[in-house]
């Protein structure tokens, strides 16, 4: 079996040196003159993540007013959000008239909300008159 052009197992050992190896005292320095400067922000950062994590906590865990406008909220803008990416994803190429008619749809169903909410008052009007 030929060896040519293979190099040894020693000289493969010092012929590669990790890049890491050469930088390794300057980014051990750099760190070490940076690192007064960013510490502050470290606590910081620390501090202001576990004021989150509790706040977050507390609004998912609780039952309070605040928490459920907070869910009803995030509820909306989540059903919302998808709404729009399905709408605009309709609206794209060749189903265009497919995303032009799901707009139609969801108007027409907004006015039957109307219609119906405007009956149900209309209605309330009279029982309340008749009393």
């Amino acid at each position: 079996m030929p060896t040519e052009g293979i190099p040894s197992a020693e000289i493969t050992e010092t012929w590669y040196t990790p890049a890491m190896a050469y930088l390794d005292p300057y980014i051990s320095r750099g760190l070490d003159l940076a690192e007064p400067y960013f510490a502050p922000l470290g606590v910081v950062v620390r501090e202001e993540t576990a004021s989150f994590a509790q706040q977050w906590e507390e609004i998912v865990t609780g039952d309070g007013l605040r928490e459920r406008v907070f869910a009803v909220m995030l509820g909306y803008v989540v059903g919302a959000s998808l709404l729009t990416i399905y709408l605009n994803m309709l609206s794209l190429g060749v189903i265009k008239d497919a995303g032009r008619q799901m707009r139609i749809t969801v108007y027409n169903q907004l006015l039957v909300v109307k219609v119906i909410g405007l009956f149900s008052s209309i209605s309330q009007d009279r029982c309340t008159d008749m009393e």
